[in-house]
């Protein structure tokens, strides 16, 4: 089931951070500055969203066996992609 949350969560973080990345760039902005900004806020909001769409779909109550709040679960996934962000923060 973790697996399952990883891949939503993974899939709706690329999402949001191409819709992030995409908007400064058709204005006239660097892709080079906004992409790691677009892949920190994708993130965040693919919690975010994640979140509310498992709760939408009733299916956190198939989490319970796992002993850690929804909250917690997502945020080991927020953190588990920074060092991605981290390191594309560097190399650009």
């Amino acid at each position: 089931m973790i697996v399952y949350l990883a891949q939503k969560y993974l899939a709706n973080t690329l999402v949001f951070a191409a819709a992030f990345g995409l908007l400064p760039v058709l204005f006239g902005g660097s892709l080079t500055a906004t992409l790691v900004p677009a892949l920190f806020w994708g993130s965040a909001a693919a919690a975010g969203y994640t979140y509310w769409r498992f709760r939408k779909k009733q299916v956190w109550p198939l989490y319970d066996n796992l002993r850690r709040p929804p909250v917690i679960l997502l945020g080991a996934l927020f953190l588990a992609v920074q060092p991605l962000t981290l390191t594309l923060a560097f190399c650009l």
